[in-house]
């Protein structure tokens, strides 16, 4: 079970999970996790994905810095 810690935008999809059977439950989902029901697809560019969302994020903090908004 692939799993994908989103913190910008850019990263949506990077990795995604995909059910052989359809899983309306949680009984159901954990059943198809142990029976290996599933694939995992990691997006091509998953690195390009992860380096443009870390750019966005420096510049985004230097943007805030500049304007004297501080978080």
């Amino acid at each position: 079970m692939g799993g994908s810690d989103t913190h910008q935008y850019l990263q949506y999809g990077s990795v995604v999970n995909t059910f052989d059977i359809p899983c309306s439950t949680i009984s159901e989902l954990k059943k198809a996790i142990e029976n290996k029901q599933y694939a995992i697809t990691i997006s091509p560019d998953l690195h390009l994905r992860v380096k443009s969302a870390s750019l966005t994020k420096k510049l985004m903090k230097e943007l805030l810095v500049t304007k004297s908004i501080v978080c």
